[in-house]
């Protein structure tokens, strides 16, 4: 499967990349540097049939009002 990722910073950029995790099906965390604004494509496998989950999250920019729109409620 293909995923296509964009981390925008609004209203105006904080910082130049950001850390961005991606959880599949629970497993081990795989976090990597991205910079803002820009699409970028990953590959991720289906190992299985039935229910895939993946999970996402974005670090918090050094302003963060809030993070309740970087992480999944029960992370």
């Amino acid at each position: 499967m293909e995923l296509t990722i964009r981390v925008d910073d609004m209203p105006r950029r904080q910082s130049a990349d950001a850390a961005v995790t991606l959880r599949q099906d629970g497993g081990p965390p795989r976090t990597n540097p991205r910079a803002g604004g820009q699409d970028f494509h990953m590959e991720l496998p289906v190992n299985h049939g039935g229910q895939n989950v993946l999970e996402m999250e974005v670090e918090a920019a050094r302003q963060e009002l809030t993070l309740a729109n970087t992480a999944p409620p029960w992370w």
